[in-house]
C-alpha cells in the first residue's frame, strides 16, 4: 500500500511530536538520502547522538533501540509494555543541529489504519518530521 509522505511541524517550543501504537518499529534519520540505500561516506563515528530525556537529563536511549551514530538512523523496536510518552533529543555534531522528538505510545493493537512500522526523517535546516 502507497502511504504519502506527511509533514509535521514542531509546536511552538520545538518539539516534534507524533503517535504510534506499542510493538512499532521506528526509524528516524537525520538526513535523508537522495537515493535510497544510499549511506552518508567519510563520516565520524560520533557524528550523531542521541539520548532519552527523563527528569530533565539527558540518558541512555530507550532499551531495544540502537542509534547508528557515522550514519544518523535510530533504530526501535519497541517490545510490548512501551506505553506513555518517550522525550527523545538528537544531535548532529558536524553541522551543530539538534532535534527534540516526542513519541507517544498508545496501547493497543495495529488495524489496517494503524502503521506499524513507521521512517522519519528529519528535515536538516527547519526540524520538520516527514513520517512515511
Amino acid at each position: 500500500e502507497n502511504i504519502q509522505p506527511q509533514v509535521i511541524f514542531p509546536d511552538s517550543s520545538g518539539i516534534i511530536n507524533f503517535e504510534t501504537r506499542e510493538l512499532a518499529r521506528i526509524e528516524i534519520h537525520m538526513h535523508r538520502p537522495v537515493n535510497p540505500g544510499e549511506r552518508l561516506e567519510n563520516t565520524r563515528a560520533s557524528r550523531y547522538s542521541g539520548y532519552l530525556i527523563a527528569g530533565g537529563k539527558g540518558g541512555k536511549l530507550p532499551a531495544g533501540s540502537f542509534l547508528d551514530t557515522g550514519q544518523g538512523i535510530f533504530y526501535w523496536g519497541m517490545g510490548a509494555g512501551f506505553i506513555g510518552v518517550y522525550e527523545l533529543v538528537f544531535i548532529d555534531r558536524i553541522k551543530n543541529r539538534l532535534w527534540r522528538v516526542n513519541i507517544k505510545i498508545l496501547p493497543g493493537y495495529f488495524n489496517k489504519k494503524t502503521k506499524k512500522n513507521v521512517h522519519i526523517f528529519l528535515h536538516p535546516n527547519t526540524g520538520l518530521l516527514i513520517e512515511n
